[in-house]
């Protein structure tokens, strides 16, 4: 069996001022904002699967 995608969720009570810690963490902005309350960041370079940017 093969691995295709790993997510971490890191359920918080201030979503703004994580999504602020965690680029600063990275050093860059999120890669994907794909609903509110979701921020996503591409950790390595095949991070995505196919049909992601």
């Amino acid at each position: 069996m093969s691995t295709d995608h790993v997510r971490a969720v890191v359920p918080v009570a201030d979503f703004d001022a994580a999504h602020a810690w965690w680029e600063r963490l990275f050093g860059r902005p999120a890669a994907n904002l794909p609903m509110d309350g979701l921020v996503e960041w591409r950790v390595t370079d095949g991070g995505w699967g196919p049909g992601h940017p």
